[in-house]
């Protein structure tokens, strides 16, 4: 059985435009649609090359300011340079090191972090120059505390012929003191 439709050529090449102008649609709406994904696809990428970008210049800003911390950094320092090196100074500021007692090295990442108790004697215009040579040394250091005790006023100063008591920042003022001093340096 066949259905046969009478339709006039008027109708008919109407109905044909219909259909076709309905397929064109359909296709212009698929062709927008891809494009629209195939644009998100690309601005999806734009961004992500846009992050890296950022990512490598500011890795690279790390990299110049590791460099920079770097230069300060030995290669490598133990106990024994450290002790040498503020025994050294000790001595030269008429300090008198009680005792020098290495603490436990902490290691974090490629620092690693040298640790020297001290107990000291001196006067307090040499505590403050050795506390001064000890930041200024070429090794990084950090003075990690700082405990510091009065003893006595050396004979024959004037703080002590006016009878003043407490005054620690006379020159002539004994004081006894422990520090904890850090070294650093970069792990090879």
């Amino acid at each position: 059985m066949q259905i046969r439709f009478n339709i006039d050529p008027k109708k008919k090449s109407i109905l044909i435009s219909l259909v076709i102008l309905s397929l064109a649609f359909f296709a212009c709406l698929n062709i927008a649609g891809a494009q629209t994904r195939k644009r998100e696809s690309i601005k999806k990428k734009v961004l992500d090359l846009s992050k890296k970008i950022v990512l490598r210049q500011d890795i690279e800003k790390i990299e110049r300011i590791r460099q920079e911390y770097a230069r300060f950094f030995h290669e490598d320092i133990d106990r024994q340079v450290l002790r040498s090196v503020i025994l050294a100074v000790a001595s030269e500021l008429n300090v008198d090191i009680i005792s020098a007692k290495p603490l436990e090295r902490d290691v974090l990442g490629a620092v690693s972090r040298e640790s020297i108790e001290l107990s000291f004697r001196c006067s307090f215009n040499d505590l403050g120059l050795f506390i001064s040579r000890i930041e200024g040394m070429p090794v990084i250091t950090k003075i990690e505390s700082l405990l510091i005790q009065g003893d006595s006023v050396n004979e024959g100063s004037g703080a002590a012929a006016a009878g003043l008591k407490g005054k620690i920042y006379e020159s002539d003022y004994d004081v006894s003191a422990t520090m904890v001093v850090a070294g650093y340096s970069i792990n090879g």
